[in-house]
């Protein structure tokens, strides 16, 4: 992912591993308040699910936009993830 993140991805600067108040955000663009998240399969368990729900909320009430994609989508679809984000960006 960070290869297509790294530089300038459609006008925005991401920086990965940011920390944002408690957490560390997988990447973060700071100009458009945009944190992309990486979803491991662990992040289909309950409790985990329960997390990443108020970690979501707490980014969102700070004006972070929260996109998740999950692992598998990252090895085997990363052209529709690419287009995915820059569908969100603009």
């Amino acid at each position: 992912m960070w290869e297509i993140l790294k530089g300038h991805f459609e006008g925005c600067k991401f920086r990965r591993q940011h920390i944002i108040g408690d957490y560390i955000v997988d990447f973060y663009c700071p100009t458009h308040h945009i944190v992309v998240e990486i979803d491991g399969s662990y992040h289909s368990e309950r409790d985990q699910m329960e997390a990443d729900a108020i970690r979501a909320a707490w980014l969102e009430s700070i004006d972070c936009h929260v996109v998740r994609f999950s692992n598998d989508s990252i090895l085997f679809e990363i052209e529709q993830v690419r287009e995915q984000l820059i569908d969100y960006i603009s």
